[in-house]
């Protein structure tokens, strides 16, 4: 402990005795810290266990259906056979599908099909047939508030793990009577109401409709579409006037698998019902396929626009691990190249050690022990930049409907960044210097 004692002290007095240096150093760190705190904050919040999405991964996906044909290739398949000398041939064909679809129609799928074949999978604890894409304005004090709306049915509470700060969900009974009740956001009672308080039983109107708010839910921070919107209602609010033949409309859904089953099973049994579909139109298409995806591969897909959703998840994975190692690994470059020059200058102090008989190990603890003070310093900054980046990230709205979020997960990541980026920052130089001999060392004179 007393050791310990010392070398902290022995650490900000190296600090500040080059004030200049240690200024470019802490101000290096600290900048590079606060972006990667910053992108920390941003995959906690995008893929964090936040309401409404804190079981993300037990979710699968299932946004669209689509309609498609495929034709078939013949292809000559030749065994050369030889009889007495002369070439004879035995050909086979063999039917294969193309790659490439040569018709495509896809959309969000109506009510209708999504309740009559993919309702009560043996692998879902809870499904939710819901759409998340529709707007409508309504002016207050003479400015106009697009509201952006969900349309749902009741096990939409169930999937998401909404907040709730007052009131409650609508239920099966208010859905099967088309009752005209609503769920709103903060955000959204902050705007219209200009309050959060005590909202219950007040009334929102829109489409020449007035909704009786039931519930006022905590906003969400996430950027998914599904879950971002300003008011839920219950689908047969605005009943769908389609034929029921008609695959397509504006609904999604989602599946939360059971705990004894895992996503494989859920994702084989999806297909399984898709197969059950019929082909409505043989003329024009023979293959329905309905992708289902995770929380991680649907984003990754909305992001990169890929079909596939593993490739596309593992592609988004590579693209942002590459983009945090460069830019963690310039920064440190430079960092190594100071550290090394500072070190440099007291090479008579590691010669004076070595000489008392500090052996390798004690010298490069010295070492790197200094750099990580260092950096902790830098780190600390660099948390009160984030935080007061994070803060005025949030109030201007720059992302949207993204709330960055600062909890127990992000101060974790947040001293691992910094202890990570100290010890390698400090490795390189302190392992160069430890390796002094005692005789070079003290031809310098600069204790």
């Amino acid at each position: 402990t007393a050791m310990l004692k010392n070398y902290i002290k022995l650490a900000l007095k190296v600090l500040s005795r080059r004030k200049f240096f240690t200024f470019i150093s802490l101000f290096g760190i600290s900048f590079t810290l606060m972006v990667l705190m910053l992108i920390a904050s941003f995959i906690e919040t995008e893929f964090g266990d936040n309401p409404p999405l804190s079981r993300n991964e037990d979710l699968v996906f299932m946004p669209m259906l689509s309609e498609l044909y495929y034709q078939n290739d013949t292809i000559r398949d030749i065994d050369t056979l030889f009889n007495n000398g002369i070439a004879t041939f035995d050909t086979t064909h063999l039917v294969k599908r193309q790659n490439e679809a040569s018709y495509i129609s896809n959309s969000s799928m109506s009510h209708h099909v999504l309740e009559k074949y993919f309702t009560g999978l043996n692998a879902a604890e809870q499904s939710t047939f819901f759409s998340p894409d529709l707007t409508y304005d309504v002016y207050i004090n003479n400015s106009k508030l697009s509201i952006k709306t969900c349309i749902s049915d009741e096990g939409y509470w169930k999937v998401f793990d909404f907040m709730f700060k007052e009131g409650r969900p609508y239920n099966a009974d208010e859905i099967k009577r088309g009752a005209l009740v609503a769920v709103i956001t903060q955000s959204l009672s902050r705007k219209y109401f200009g309050t959060v308080d005590n909202l219950i039983g007040k009334e929102i109107e829109m489409d020449d409709k007035h909704f009786k708010i039931i519930g006022v839910v905590a906003t969400p921070t996430s950027s998914a579409n599904y879950v971002g919107c300003d008011i839920y209602i219950p689908y047969t609010a605005f009943p769908e006037n389609k034929d029921p033949s008609d695959y397509f409309g504006s609904f999604m859904a989602v599946f939360l698998i059971k705990n004894n089953s895992n996503i494989h099973n859920l994702k084989k049994e999806i297909l399984y019902r898709i197969s059950k579909i019929p082909i409505l139109k043989p003329e024009d298409y023979n293959v329905i396929e309905a992708p289902s995806a995770t929380f991680s591969e649907t984003y990754a897909q909305q992001t990169l626009y890929e079909k596939d959703p593993e490739k596309s998840k593992r592609n988004l994975f590579l693209i942002m691990a590459s983009f945090i190692a460069l830019f963690v690994l310039l920064p440190v470059l430079n960092l190594i190249n100071l550290n090394i020059s500072r070190i440099l200058d007291r090479s008579s102090e590691i010669g004076v050690r070595k000489a008392f008989g500090a052996n390798t190990k004690n010298i490069l603890f010295q070492f790197v022990f200094e750099n990580i003070i260092q950096t902790f310093i830098g780190g600390l900054l660099g948390l009160v930049f984030a935080l007061v980046a994070i803060y005025l990230i949030n109030d201007s709205q720059l992302l949207n409907n993204v709330r960055l979020v600062i909890n127990f997960n992000f101060f974790i990541a947040c001293f691992f960044i910094s202890l990570l980026f100290g010890i390698i920052s400090g490795l390189l130089p302190a392992l160069k210097m430890s390796k002094l001999s005692i005789v070079n060392a003290l031809k310098q004179n600069n204790i």
